[in-house]
């Protein structure tokens, strides 16, 4: 079974790591969609990730690089455009593409002056639609500085005409289903106590009330919902990623028994934020030490040994 280490320069030459912005400027964390042509994607775009104090100022990021790319992913075109629709300090990050009734929409997290961490919804053009409303949001305070709103990773993915986000998998997977769109209104699902399928290394969780985060939305592979989740070892600044499986009625399935992404990937911060069907292949995108974009092509069996922990 694949165990997340890769060994020598086997598959290393196979990562593509774009370009990196000039000191001070930073680009991270790409989502990647399928074009008719080729593939599109955008990341963070930040003109001086240096004004950023955790708990203490916000610099101000209100844009995105937006990247064009050939079938075989080679790069057509990129340049920073702007986020249009929200007047207040924000500094937005995390962006991950869906698709709802044929359009394309960005789920994003942004920080506010505050430091509150909201969640909003972008259309194709980067214009903010509003926040998405929920029930309750998690609060948390980080040691330092006031108590705050913290939410990240939703994972969005239509499903019988119906929109729907993971909003947890452990220790409850917990989803929400759009009931007004125009309004970005979703209300609760499914919750399912997921303790007895998590295996996960205990020292890796986070300490909050959702003690693993989203990767990527869910793919359809073998009439399952299958997605990416990740664990943090802080003492290595490393992520493991993990591959979930969900029945067609959204049932946990499993937890896979090993990672599919590793620590031991050879980089820091391997992050992972899109995972792409691609025939006999899926394309996983992210970003590396929070200052480069990648993108990577692997065999899907390499994924299906771990839906089926084979």
């Amino acid at each position: 079974m694949f165990d997340g280490t890769w060994r020598g320069n086997q598959t290393r030459k196979d990562i593509i790591l774009l370009p990196k912005e000039t000191h001070p400027s930073v680009s991270h964390n790409l989502t990647l969609y399928k074009t008719q042509d080729g593939y599109k994607g955008i990341s963070r775009f930040d003109i001086n990730q240096e004004r950023t104090r955790f708990m203490e100022k916000i610099g101000e990021v209100k844009t995105v690089k937006e990247y064009t790319f050939t079938e075989d992913i080679s790069i057509i075109d990129s340049e920073v455009l702007p986020i249009t629709g929200y007047s207040k300090i924000a500094k937005f990050e995390d962006y991950r593409h869906f698709k709802y009734k044929g359009k394309d929409y960005y789920c994003t997290a942004y920080i506010d002056n505050e430091f509150n961490t909201n969640m909003c919804v972008l259309d194709e053009f980067y214009n903010y639609l509003g926040d998405i409303i929920i029930d309750s949001y998690n609060k948390m305070s980080f040691g330092v500085g006031p108590e705050v709103y913290f939410e990240k990773n939703w994972l969005f993915f239509e499903k019988d005409k119906d929109l729907y986000f993971i909003y947890s998998t452990t220790p409850n997977l917990v989803i929400y289903k759009c009931t007004d769109f125009d309004n970005l209104i979703f209300e609760k699902h499914l919750t399912q106590d997921t303790t007895k399928f998590n295996n996960l290394p205990q020292q890796e969780l986070y300490f909050s009330k959702v003690t693993t985060g989203g990767s990527t939305n869910p793919i359809v592979i073998d009439g399952k919902y299958v997605y990416l989740i990740h664990t943090k070892i802080y003492t290595e600044r490393s992520y493991n990623h993990w591959v979930v499986t969900l029945d067609k009625h959204l049932n946990l399935l499993s937890i896979s028994e090993l990672p599919f992404i590793g620590k031991r990937i050879g980089y820091s911060l391997f992050f992972i934020t899109t995972m792409l069907d691609k025939g006999d292949n899926v394309i996983i995108t992210g970003g590396v030490e929070d200052n480069q974009n990648f993108i990577w092509e692997i065999p899907k069996n390499k994924l299906k040994k771990l839906i089926y922990n084979e």
